[in-house]
């Protein structure tokens, strides 16, 4: 090889060097949204402490409470990079699934639904997984007495509040009808 050809390709591999590196670096909370904001985080992850239980039931399988301990508004997972549209928001709910029951209690996370003043029956948010969030509440059987604990993450609009939000459990009352249990945020 000439000399004249190794230094354009030296210099072509030190400018894609450069580039590559004038990118989002690994670990820092900022991505090109947030440019205009000095590099912080636009969002708040508002954490507000709640304390809102409701019994449900699975047929066949008897009782279990659902606590909500907490719910972030405007959630976003630190260091992690998340494509969220401008008027879009994560909500978090950090929930405790206790087993009340002698027998043992199947948990599906399906089965928890989002009501929100402008949407009804949100799931899981895809865009919160196993690679941003490592706290997502997963499906489960709970032995009697046992309990299990996580997030989780729904998308809705940032104009939505936790007075607006209505989490939903679709499962069975106590007489093991179909039932749709409804834990109310407003206040």
């Amino acid at each position: 090889m000439n000399t004249t050809f190794k230094k354009s390709l030296l210099l072509l591999v030190m400018i894609v060097s450069i580039v590559a590196c004038g990118g989002k670096q690994e670990g820092s909370n900022t991505d090109s949204s947030d440019q205009e904001t000095g590099g912080k985080s636009k969002h708040k992850n508002e954490k507000i402490a709640v304390n809102k239980t409701a019994k449900v039931f699975a047929i066949g399988k008897g009782e279990a409470d659902v606590k909500v301990t907490s719910v972030t508004m405007d959630f976003f997972p630190e260091g992690k990079v998340v494509l969220l549209g401008d008027d879009k928001q994560v909500v978090r709910f950090e929930l405790e699934i206790t087993n009340n029951n002698d027998d043992e209690f199947s948990f599906n996370n399906t089965t928890l639904r989002l009501n929100t003043n402008t949407e009804k029956d949100k799931t899981l948010a895809i865009i919160i997984n196993k690679s941003n969030a490592n706290d997502i509440l997963e499906s489960a059987k709970i032995a009697k007495g046992k309990s299990i604990k996580g997030a989780m993450y729904y998308e809705v609009p940032t104009s939505v509040t936790l007075k607006d939000m209505t989490l939903v459990f679709k499962g069975y009352d106590e007489k093991m009808q179909a039932k749709n249990i409804e834990i109310p945020f407003a206040q």
